[in-house]
């Protein structure tokens, strides 16, 4: 057995943590700007559209 497997990190599970909410963080920002997105898709132009997204 080697020596990095015998004594792991003791702040993975931080940086587990950390990843975890960065990624749910991104999952939320594109729901959210696909529901925004297909609101605004009945009401807008498409260069509003873009403009939107920029």
């Amino acid at each position: 057995m080697s020596a990095t497997s015998a004594h792991p990190h003791p702040r993975r599970w931080a940086a587990l943590l950390f990843i975890s909410i960065a990624q749910l963080m991104v999952f939320l920002d594109s729901a959210v700007m696909n529901i925004a997105l297909a609101g605004e898709h009945r009401t807008s132009s498409p260069a509003a559209l873009r403009e939107f997204v920029a």
